[in-house]
């Protein structure tokens, strides 16, 4: 093996280790269409805890990319104020009242 070779292989392990451990550190996961993953960076990743996830359909991979993206924004909670309700004097929401006496 000569020196440039020895050199550029390093460089490589250095590179794959910051990657995986950037993927780590950021809950990241790693998505692959249409190549295959090396052992040696397959075992690089799973040692730092990243999942890396194959893909040779694009529908699929499309599919999964959104499921991962909406699995990582919190859910929206909307209000539907329906309308207002005077209750022994006091101004309440219908749900309230809706809750309090568990139906319309």
């Amino acid at each position: 093996m000569n020196c440039e070779s020895f050199n550029r292989k390093k460089i490589m392990e250095v590179l794959t280790q910051f990657f995986f451990t950037s993927c780590n550190f950021f809950s990241a996961e790693v998505f692959c269409f249409n190549v295959p993953v090396p052992a040696d960076q397959a075992i690089s990743a799973e040692k730092k805890n990243v999942v890396i996830k194959q893909h040779n359909v694009i529908y699929s991979l499309i599919d999964d990319l959104r499921k991962s993206g909406n699995s990582r924004i919190p859910p929206t909670t909307e209000e539907n104020i329906k309308g207002m309700c005077i209750l022994e004097g006091e101004i309440g929401w219908v749900e309230d009242l809706i809750d309090m006496m568990g139906k319309l």
